[in-house]
């Protein structure tokens, strides 16, 4: 079993595969292969959770291309995409096999475990993200980092630099860049404004920017169009103080 920490489900199901075989979420799988604590609704950490996927079978699995199809309804209309496809190692000779697969991400999800590309049994289960308890204050983002950087390669700032130059272009674009060092935003908006030192009062540009409140990072691009040296400050939806950073913009 996993040691990362599973929340709580809170509806109990069961679901049969197409034929005899049968596909499940569970919480329990003893060493007989028999699952327990079955339901179809999970709530989820917002830093995501493990879930056990659990497959049987009348008969003792051969080998062969043995898969697992991810596939989540976002909108929850019925429009499935896949998310990922996982290749299988089980153990021949048994007729169950157990995958924990990890969730960082609400939805209703359908899983289906393939053999040789043939459907054996499939489920469909809903994920919902569960806000921590605790009241929110500035603290709660004290170990957050800004950057400024050129773009974002998986989910990870690329070519971070406080100096950045027009170059005689009109504009420079600069991907700022937030790091909530992997704790959930847990808040559904950021505001940002951008001033310019020495300039108005006023800051040059404000965005509001949505999030989703299980995101640990994100990431937006503003064009630069002054030289200068430019403040940076965000805020939550709560109105708490969450980084602020400068950067330079030079001719």
């Amino acid at each position: 079993m996993s040691a990362i920490f599973r929340l709580l489900p809170v509806l109990l199901f069961s679901t049969v595969g197409v034929t005899a075989q049968t596909l499940v979420t569970c919480e329990k799988v003893d060493s007989s292969g028999t699952a327990s604590a079955i339901y179809s609704i999970w709530d989820i950490k917002p830093t995501g959770s493990f879930i056990y996927i659990h497959y049987k079978q009348p008969a003792a699995i051969t080998a062969g291309n043995w898969t697992l199809q991810m596939e989540r309804d976002s909108t929850l209309t019925g429009k499935y995409l896949v998310e990922k496809t996982v290749k299988l190692s089980p153990r021949t000779g048994k007729n169950w096999y157990v995958h924990d697969y990890f969730f960082n991400r609400a939805g209703r999800y359908r899983a289906t475990v393939k053999y040789n590309g043939v459907v054996k049994a499939s489920t469909v289960f809903t994920v919902e993200v569960k806000e921590e308890d605790g009241e929110l204050d500035t603290y709660y983002y004290e170990d957050s980092e800004l950057y400024f950087c050129k773009s974002v390669s998986e989910g990870q700032p690329v070519g971070d630099t406080s100096v950045f130059s027009l170059k005689g272009a009109a504009a420079v674009p600069v991907t700022i860049y937030l790091s909530n060092a992997n704790k959930p935003f847990r808040t559904k908006k950021l505001y940002v404004d951008i001033y310019l030192r020495g300039g108005d009062a006023a800051p040059v540009k404000s965005y509001e920017l949505a999030v989703q409140a299980e995101w640990d990072y994100m990431s937006f691009v503003h064009r630069f169009d002054k030289p200068g040296t430019y403040d940076v400050d965000i805020y939550s939806e709560e109105d708490l103080f969450v980084n602020s950073g400068a950067v330079e913009i030079k001719k």
